[in-house]
């Protein structure tokens, strides 16, 4: 996924979770997926 991607996801939860609650949880959880992502080891 690009940035814009991740953007996007943002945008969407924000239009679509009114709870704040919901905006802490969606942007943690894509924030830990990026991370997770971005540090995958590649040799177990």
């Amino acid at each position: 996924m690009s940035s814009k991607d991740y953007l996007r996801e943002i945008l969407a939860m924000l239009e679509g979770k009114p709870s704040i609650t919901g905006k802490v949880f969606h942007f943690t959880r894509i924030l830990f997926l990026k991370g997770y992502n971005r540090h995958e080891p590649r040799e177990l």
